[in-house]
């Protein structure tokens, strides 16, 4: 079973807002809300794409430009804060399977 939780972590270094402050994350196409998925997919309610985290862009809150995270360890440390904004979403053993799952899709994934 796919599950979503609400994307939310820390700016890229390269927007200049607070590193130690966690935002919602928009989604590139629309704007929305962003959701990531135990497979490593963002998307949106709205359903106007979906796209691997390793594409992604985030929208630095200071000027809505969008920016990229540049190095793996970047994406990985922000993976691990949006798992700990998703404590509020899922139960304990859900959050434990996300993720496991989440964690294993991403790397099989990233270099293919």
């Amino acid at each position: 079973m796919i599950q979503r939780v609400p994307l939310k972590s820390t700016c890229p270094p390269s927007c200049t807002c607070t590193p130690k402050v966690v935002h919602n994350w928009h989604h590139e196409s629309c704007s929305s809300q962003s959701y990531i998925n135990n497979k490593g997919d963002i998307s949106c309610e709205d359903g106007c794409g979906e796209y691997f985290i390793k594409e992604a862009r985030f929208r630095c809150p200071e000027n809505m430009n969008y920016k990229s995270f540049q190095h793996t360890s970047q994406i990985l440390i922000a993976l691990a804060i949006a798992l700990q904004s998703a404590e509020f979403d899922l139960k304990d053993q859900q959050m434990v399977e996300f993720a496991c799952k989440l964690n294993m899709e991403v790397m099989k994934r990233w270099h293919n």
